[in-house]
C-alpha cells in the first residue's frame, strides 16, 4: 500500500494474567490490559484507500503467519451478543448474581469482614473506576455507553492545517513514543481489519442493536497495553482486585483521548475507543508489538 489514510483509535479487552488464555499461536503478555487506536486522515487524495480487502472475507493470506485460523463459517459478530451485554438481556444468563456484581461498582456493595472486602477495598475499587465511569456515563441518555458500547466522542476538533508527513516510519515511531508518554506500557502498529470489527453495537437504553459507526476506510490500527498490578490481581474475586481491573479503565480512557487528540491536533480525523468496537486480540496477534514498517499516509 501506498498511502494509508484512515487510523481508528479502538480498545476493547481486558486480560490479566492467565485470562489471555486464547486460540490463537501468540506470544502471551501478562496482565496486560489491550487497547486499539485508530485515526483517519482527513484529505482527499487520488491514493485514498477504502479498505484493501472485502468487507467480512473469512480468510486473509496472512493469517496462517499470526496464527488465526478463521472457517468458513466466519460471521461478524453483534455486540448485544457478548457475555457482558447479555448479563442485562439474556434471562439464561441474567441473575441476582450478575446483578449483584454490576450494582456493586456503584457503591451498592456489602463490605464483610475478611481481607478484601472491607468499605476500604470496596471504596478503593469504586474510586479507581471513576474516569472510567465518567466517560461511560455522559452519553447514557442517547443509548450510547462509551469506551464499552460505543466508541468515545471526540471533543477536539481537527486541526485546519495538516502537518505534512515525510517519513511515515519516523511518525509511526513518534505515534508509539507519544503512547507512551500519555502512560501506554506497550503500543504496537498493525493493519485495520473489519472482520473483528462488530458488526453492531448496543443501544444501552433497550440492549437492542445500534449501527457501530466508526468512520469509512479505516486501515491501520495501533494497539496499546497498560500493565494491571500483578499483585492485586492475584487476590480475585476480592474488591481489591477490581482496582486493578478499573484503575487500567480509567488509564485506558484518558490515554485513547489523549492520544486521539494529539492526531486531531496534526490535522487528521482520530476515533478514541476502549472495550467498545471490536475483538483486540486478533488485531493485536498480527504482529501489533512487532516493530511493523509504519503507518502510510
Amino acid at each position: 500500500m501506498d498511502h494509508i489514510e484512515k487510523v481508528t483509535v479502538v480498545s476493547r479487552f481486558r486480560c490479566s494474567g492467565p485470562a489471555l488464555a486464547v486460540s490463537i499461536n501468540t506470544q502471551s503478555v501478562p496482565n496486560t490490559d489491550f487497547r486499539a487506536l485508530t485515526f483517519d486522515n482527513c484529505f482527499t487524495s487520488p491514493h485514498r484507500l477504502i479498505m484493501a480487502y472485502p468487507s467480512n472475507q473469512p480468510q486473509r493470506a496472512d493469517d496462517a503467519a499470526a496464527g488465526i485460523d478463521v472457517t468458513d463459517e466466519f460471521e461478524r459478530f453483534n455486540q448485544r451478543n457478548d457475555i457482558f451485554t447479555r448479563a442485562f438481556w439474556d434471562e439464561r444468563i441474567r441473575s441476582k448474581q450478575t446483578d449483584a456484581f454490576f450494582a456493586s461498582y456503584r457503591m451498592e456493595a456489602m463490605p464483610r469482614r475478611g481481607d478484601g472486602f472491607t468499605q476500604r477495598d470496596f471504596a478503593l475499587r469504586n474510586a479507581s473506576w471513576l474516569i472510567s465511569d465518567l466517560i461511560s456515563e455522559r452519553a447514557g441518555e442517547t443509548g450510547k455507553r462509551e469506551g464499552f458500547q460505543a466508541s468515545i466522542d471526540n471533543d477536539t476538533p481537527v486541526a485546519p492545517t495538516q502537518q505534512p508527513i515525510d517519513d511515515p516510519a519516523a511518525m509511526a515511531k513518534e505515534i508509539k513514543l507519544i503512547a507512551k508518554f500519555f502512560g501506554a506500557d506497550l503500543c504496537g502498529i498493525t493493519d485495520m481489519d473489519d472482520r473483528w470489527l462488530y458488526a453492531t453495537r448496543v443501544d444501552t437504553r433497550d440492549f437492542s442493536d445500534a449501527p457501530n459507526d466508526l468512520p469509512e476506510g479505516m486501515t491501520s490500527v495501533i494497539v496499546m497495553g497498560h500493565q494491571m498490578d500483578e499483585d492485586l490481581v492475584a487476590t480475585y474475586p476480592s474488591a481489591l482486585a477490581g482496582a486493578a481491573t478499573g484503575r487500567e479503565y480509567s488509564h485506558e480512557a484518558s490515554i485513547v483521548m489523549q492520544l486521539a487528540a494529539y492526531v486531531r491536533n496534526l490535522g487528521y480525523e482520530a476515533t478514541a475507543s476502549m472495550n467498545d468496537t471490536g475483538l483486540v486480540i486478533p488485531m493485536r496477534s498480527r504482529r501489533a508489538w512487532a516493530n511493523m514498517p509504519a503507518i502510510k499516509w
